[in-house]
Formats: structure tokens, sequence, C-alpha cells
């Protein structure tokens, strides 16, 4: 049995229920299912009249009869192409014309097919009409093939069994059109393998409504009315033949499965695609076989991924390449056999193979790979794996030598790296070992504190104790993410899925295990599973997916994780969504862009030593970093203190005493330093009052410290000089520490002098010199009754920090948000030079705010600023 078939179908529970209800209905044969099936995908292609049949090949027989095709015409027909789009042609005693095809992406040659047509034409033959068909689901050289129909009158029937969907344009800035959108007629397939499948079935779609017309009435007995509603109540026992037509009726049983395919037909495309990708991003090193490549002005469907051989670098041929998979157990196939060398066409026309020499030249070497919707990564993993295997086995001499002189460095320095294609594997399996492993310690570690949530959640609640809820994982792939439930029982129908502060959906204990990040636990068993990773872009909702670009999709190669850079920076994300009334639309236009940008960065630099980074950032938040960087700072003045107190002449008894009383001088000056808020601002601007609330700190520890030493009658053997000397060492310590960061900050910063604005209750748009500078000249007082009350920026790196102890909210546009409009009355814009559009931008988005926008002119040492404000 194959390990990995060619393919298999992906049939949901939604599916199966569909037919259920259309078997208990007791209408199984055309009705009013197959009427609503033609409904949807012809909104869904974009098609005016959309026809059901039991098959393209009926589909494509009825297309051509609409036509008028006569005996004796020929019509164009690419020789790579089934059986069907050729002999339908023979129904009419008409001749298929066969035409070569082209390399690149083995669709009609366009050219090739005006030779034929003017030699057919200057041998007294007609021709009346071209089907092109679109390879694997590419579609074709459409504005040549329209240009050739226009030049010989040919009507256009696109045989597009492998496009749905599959989309074109012809210029750059052209908008996209959707395949069959330019025919008189084009027919689609649903067979079992295709993109999407009613079991067997097919479909005509054309916006012509003479066509359409005939090709209802002539798929089913040339009846003049629809049949189907003779046994309705509407319906009338009366009925007309006004052709000798055929039985191509789709049933309502197999309407029932199309109706639910082509409404997953975008998730089933993304799939596809992803696993394309996959293929394309292992193979690509792989010089002995060619990827199929996709034209920049196409969207391919991925009906099939054909590769070539290169069978002259290679010891056996394409036959014994597919015997090597199959007992790999992975199933493939050939598209096609070219028509010409059937013995059919051979005998009727007396084609010779080499008379369509492309063709002929293709055929020994395309293998046609296994790609479908229930594909999994890994599963794409092994056949690249099995096929490097195999081309390493067969390798001629020659390309053995190249191979074998890339791999001892005496070819180019590009090839003495890995391939990039098996690095990338690698580095998921040694990712996933980590995950298993981590995963599988986290669930025996913390199952007694995963019992305890669990216990207060139904003692406060009473409802489930976990929550799930269908997400988009690797390579767009649906799967449930777990969670200790943090709302009230059927949230989601309450409400949009995103929550803000104070949403009344979050229960209290909900609140809490937010807060803990707790309620995330259950998402170890994810990862054990391999639905999740602990470190990847966290997974979204399809219907946010959706709005990816191209380009975003990127990041679906990556499994989706419990925590992420995005993560990190969104932690307070319901906060920035407070005071939104649009959260949904908020979320779509400013947090997930930033959320797939820094995903994407990511995505480009992503191995398993980030992953462990991390981890410990998320492990272990800023201001518990801020408390280690502070307490070793204390500790080492402390013990300096003794080393200048004995003249740098301690001794083991010092030392003793340094340990023993270390943590009573050391840990009052950390609770301090917290009461004065110090923990929060170690990577901000170091200034006069931040100065004031160190020393404050550091001295309310001193008194305590010398009240204990003098009430303790002199078990605490500290002396009062020791502990003077300690203060001193502490608070140069610490603003030594401070400044070390200012420094690194402001000469790390990407940042230059640029613009800015203000009024009463301030807000700065910028963290840069001048934003924070401008911040600091009004808490002196430089600037009359000008406070600033919040930063914002678009750099998330610098969201939850605090300059001056000033925090930075999120991006510009939470000033959109209704809770700012009484929060400030001015928006200082602070802007380097060169991010003049961005200004721009900001500027636009707060033309219609109540609040004063005004742009600061630069910065030169802390003079005073000329301000131009704007009404």
């Amino acid at each position: 049995m194959l390990k990995i078939p060619f393919y298999k179908p992906s049939i949901g529970v939604e599916e199966i229920d569909e037919v259920v209800a259309t078997l208990k209905s007791g209408w199984l044969t055309t009705g009013p299912k197959t009427k609503q099936f033609e409904h949807e995908f012809g909104d869904y292609l974009k098609h005016k009249h959309a026809v059901a049949v039991n098959s393209c090949t009926a589909a494509l027989h009825l297309a051509l009869e609409a036509i008028g095709i006569k005996p004796g015409q020929g019509v164009i027909v690419p020789t790579m192409t089934f059986a069907a789009t050729a002999e339908v042609v023979r129904y009419f005693g008409a001749r298929p014309i066969l035409v070569d095809c082209r390399v690149e992406d083995f669709n009609l040659d366009v050219a090739d097919a005006e030779r034929k047509i003017e030699a057919e034409l200057a041998s007294g033959q007609s021709v009346c009409a071209i089907i092109p068909v679109h390879y694997g689901g590419q579609i074709g050289d459409v504005a040549g093939g329209q240009a050739l129909a226009q030049r010989y009158n040919l009507k256009v029937v696109e045989d597009a069994a492998h496009c749905c969907p599959a989309h074109y344009r012809e210029a750059k800035d052209s908008p996209w059109r959707t395949v069959g959108s330019s025919a008189d007629i084009s027919c689609y397939s649903f067979y079992a393998n295709k993109t999407i499948t009613t079991g067997e079935g097919g479909m005509a779609c054309t916006e012509n409504d003479e066509y359409a017309d005939r090709m209802r009435i002539m798929s089913l007995h040339g009846i003049s009315r629809d049949a189907w509603k003779r046994f309705t109540a509407e319906g009338s026992w009366y009925y007309e033949i006004t052709a000798p037509g055929y039985k191509y009726n789709l049933t309502d049983i197999a309407a029932a499965i199309g109706i639910h395919q082509v409404r997953k037909a975008d998730l089933f495309h993304r799939r596809r695609t992803d696993l394309a990708v996959l293929y394309q991003e292992v193979l690509k090193e792989v010089e002995e076989i060619v990827l199929p490549q996709v034209q920049s002005n196409r969207i391919h469907s991925w009906h099939l991924f054909a590769i070539r051989l290169k069978l002259e670098q290679l010891t056996l041929d394409r036959a014994q390449f597919i015997t090597e998979l199959q007992q790999r157990g992975i199933g493939t196939s050939v598209h096609w056999m070219p028509l010409h060398m059937h013995p059919y066409y051979r005998q009727t026309y007396g084609y010779k193979p080499q008379d369509l020499p492309v063709a002929c030249a293709l055929y020994p070497e395309i293998i046609t790979l296994p790609i479908y919707p229930d594909m999994t990564p890994d599963a794409v993993n092994y056949v690249c794996r099995s096929i490097k295997d195999i081309v390493a086995a067969n390798r001629k001499a020659s390309a053995r030598q190249v191979q074998s002189e890339r791999a001892s460095g005496r070819s180019t320095s590009q090839s003495t790296k890995m391939d990039t294609g098996e690095q990338f594997v690698f580095q998921q399996r040694l990712k996933r070992a980590f995950d298993i492993i981590c995963a599988a310690l986290g669930i025996l570690g913390l199952w007694p504190l995963g019992l305890l949530v669990g216990l207060l959640i139904k003692l406060t609640d009473r409802g489930p104790v976990f929550y799930g809820q269908t997400r988009t994982g690797q390579f767009g792939n649906p799967f449930e993410i777990w969670k200790f439930r943090s709302m009230v029982v059927n949230a989601d129908k309450l409400g949009v899925p995103l929550t803000k502060e104070e949403d009344p959906r979050i229960t209290w204990i909900g609140g809490f295990l937010r807060k803990a990040k707790l309620d995330e636990l259950p998402q170890l068993w994810n990862v054990l599973v391999g639905n999740m990773s602990f470190v990847g872009p966290r997974p979204e909702m399809q219907r946010y997916v959706d709005h990816y670009t191209p380009e975003q999709r990127e990041i679906l190669k990556f499994k989706p994780g419990i925590t992420d850079m995005a993560t990190m920076l969104f932690r307070n994300e319901e906060a920035l969504l407070r005071g939104t009334e649009d959260v949904e639309g908020f979320y779509l236009r400013y947090c997930l862009p930033k959320k797939i940008e820094l995903n994407l960065q990511y995505a480009q630099n992503a191995n398993l030593l980030r992953d462990i980074w991390i981890i410990v950032q998320t492990l272990c938040p800023y201001w518990l970093g801020v408390l280690i960087i502070y307490a070793v700072a204390l500790a080492a003045s402390f013990g300096l203190a003794y080393e200048l107190h004995s003249d740098f002449h301690a001794n083991r008894q010092d030392y003793d005493e340094f340990r023993r009383h270390l943590p009573w001088i050391v840990f009052p000056q950390l609770i301090l330093l917290f009461w004065g808020g110090q923990l929060r601002g170690l990577i901000s601007y170091f200034s006069i009052p931040e100065l004031r609330r160190t020393a404050a700190a550091l001295v309310i520890a001193f008194l305590i410290q010398f009240g204990l030493c003098k009430f303790s009658q002199g078990r605490l053997e500290p002396t009062r000089s020791l502990l003077l000397i300690d203060l001193f060492l502490s608070f140069f310590a610490l603003c030594s520490v401070r400044m070390a960061f200012r420094f690194l900050r402001e000469h790390s910063a990407e940042a230059k002098p640029g613009s800015a604005s203000s009024v009463r209750r301030v807000a700065i748009i910028g963290t840069g010199e001048l934003a924070t500078n401008l911040a600091l000249d009004f808490a002196k007082g430089k600037k009359s009754r000008r406070r600033v009350v919040a930063f914002f920026d678009d750099n998330p790196h610098t969201w939850h920090k605090r300059p001056h102890d000033i925090p930075v909210i999120g991006m510009p546009e939470c000033l959109l948000n209704t809770e700012w409009e009484s929060k400030i009355d001015e928006v200082i814009v602070a802007l380097p030079e060169e991010d003049l559009g961005r200004v721009r931008e900001i500027h636009e988005m707060l033309r219609d705010r109540p609040v004063k926008v005004t742009d600061a002119s630069g910065w030169p040492v802390l003079k005073s600023l000329e301000i131009q404000s704007r009404e």
C-alpha cells in the first residue's frame, strides 16, 4: 500500500452532512442543490452563466455543440492534453488539429497553432474553433490565443479542467482576471483528483445567454424546460423535445458535495500553493530535475506539480524513476502522453512523434508528484528526500564529479554551503526534537498547576475548562488550538473573536489567567502532537489569514508558535484595542500588518538558538531582567565597599561577612527601587528626575539599614562607615548602568533629528533623540503649560518602554481610539526628516480628530524649538 498516494480527496463533515440531508430530502437527481451549486460556482469565478453537468467531457461536448461546430471543420487542440479535449471534436465528425506546446509551461504554442491554421486554409480546409488547455493549472497565452481567434474568426472554448481557481493579467498594473473570462465558453472538471470535486462532474460557463440556454437544453435530452421542475409544486407535466440532446445532467447528490467544495476552494488553493512552495524550496538545488515555474502575471492553481528529469544526467529512465518512488511508497502519475503519439491519432491522421517535437521531447521526462490539500509538509519532505536519494544514487559520472568538487570546496563558495532546502529541513527536525522534549517535560512538570487552574475555572464558572478554536497552521492547514477557557461560554457568538480591555465576555478568573499567560498552558499539547512549536508566528484565524499577501504567506512555512516577537511586543494588545469601536477593523488595518512584519523578520533568520532566546525573553519579562542587572550592580557595590573599607586587604572573615549580609543589604534597596518605579526604565533615557528617584530610594534603604544595625545590638556587623560607602557606591553604580544603557540606546537608534509637536497634554509620535529630549525639555518647564503623557512609535521594539518614565503606548494609529480624545490636547510629530511620507500619513490620519497636530523643527542640543502649528 502506498505511504503517500498520488491523490486523496479532501472531504469534510460539511459535505457529508449535505449529502445525508439530500438523501433524506428524497430529491436525488438534478434539482435545487444543482441549481445552488451552479449559482455559487458562477459567483466564485465571476461567470454570468454556469451549467452543471456530469463531467468536463460533457461540458466540452455541449460547448462545441452550442457554438455550432460542423462535420469536417477543424478545431485547434494542443497535443499535450487528456483524451477528452480532442475526442469531443470527433463526436461531431470534425477534425482535431493537434498543436505543439511551449517548453516553459507545456501550454499551447500559439505560433505553431497559427502555422497549422495557415496550412489548413492553404489546402482549402476550414478551422472554426480553438480549445486551449491550461496545463496543471497555469493559464496559457490568453492574449496570443485571443489575437489568433480574432484574426481567423475562431470561437474559443477553454479547457480549464485544472483551473479552479487560476488568474492572469497581461500587464503589471492591470487587474487580475479569472480563468475563462475572455473565452466564449470555459469548461471545468470536478473529477475526484481535481482542485474541487463532486466525485464525477463538470461545469460549462459562459457570458453568452444563447450559449447558456442551448447547453441547458441539450444537457438533458433537449427538453424545452427545466425537467426537474416538472416534479415540483410550481412545475408542469407538459414538456417538449426541441433537439436530440444528451443525458449529461449532474445529480443533487454530487452537487451537495460541490456546494461545500467551492466554498473551500480558496482554502484548498492556499494549501496547494504552500505545498508547491515547499517542493520548490527543498528541490531547487537538485540540478538533475526541472521544477515548474510560475509566471509573474499568473496565479497557478497547482492542480499538478509536474517535474522534468534531465535524463542526460541520470543513469535511469523515467519508468525506473517512478518504480523507485513506488518502492518508497510514493504514488505518481504522468500528464500526459501527447495525443499525436497515441495509436488512434497516428493511424487516423498519420501523425509521427517528431511532427510535434517539443511535446515529443518532454514526454519521456515528465513525472507528476503528489499534491493535494490534505498532504502534510512532512509528506512533501519525504517525497523530496526520496527524490534526492534516487538522484544521488543514479547520477552519471560527470555529474558525480561536479557534485564531489562542490562537496570538497573546489567549486564556488556558494556550493560549500549546505543545500538551503536541506538546511531548512534540518532546522525543522532539530526544532521538532527540541519541541517534543520541552513540551513533554512541561506537561509532566506543570500538570499540578494545570489541574489547579482547571479546578478554579470549574468552581468559579462551572463551564468547560478548555476552549478549542480552529486556527490556520503551517502551510495553511487548519488545526484546533487549545487554551484554558478565559471567557464566558459561547463568547464567540456574542461578538468578534478579538477582545479589548474590559471586555465583558472575559471572566474574572480569565482576566487573571490572561495576564499571567496561564490560559495558554494547554498549547503544550499542541506542541507535543506537532500542530505548534514553542516559537513561531502566532496562528491566526482563517478570516485574518485571508488578508495575507503572497509575500506575507511566507510565514506559513513555519509552524505556529506559543510565543514570538510579535507576541511579546503586543502583550498589551487588549489595551491597544481599548477605546476603538471597530475592534476587528482596527486590528486588520494597524495591528495585523505589524505582526506580519515582525514574523517575516523572524522567518528570514529562524533558527533554534534564536528560538531559545525568544523563549528566555518570554519567560523572563523586562522587569525581571532589570531586577537582575540592578541586583548584580548592588552586590558588586557592596563587595567593593568591603574592599575600600579594608583598604583592599579584605580577609576571609570579611568575605564571610559579605556573603552573610549581602541579602539584607541588597533586598531593601531593590524593594525601594521597585517602589520608586526604577525597574520600569532601564532602557529609557536617564535624566535628573530618574536620578532623584534613584537617590531617594537608596537613601531610604540606607536609613533602614542604619536603623537595623543600631537596634540589632551588634548582631548585624556592618559599620556605619561601611554602609555609607555602600550608599555612595550603589548610587554611582546604578547611575553608571543607567547612563551606559542610555549611551547604547542613543548610539544604536536609527532615528535622526527630524520633526515633532506639542500642546498642554501632549502625545509625541516618535521615540528618537528629538522626541525624548523634547519631552525632557517640557518636564523641566522650559515649555510652559505642556506635559507629555505618552509616546507613540512605529517601531514595536520601543513599546512598553518608559523614556523619562513616560509610557510608549503603541503605534501612532492607537490615537484613533476614542479614549485618547479625552486624554490629550495636542499631538507632536517628532519623526526623522527622511520619514516625510509617514509624517504626511499621520497628518492625514489625524485630520478629523479633535486635537491640535504640530510638527517640531530640528533639535540641536536642547535649545528652544520653533514649533510650526497646524490648526
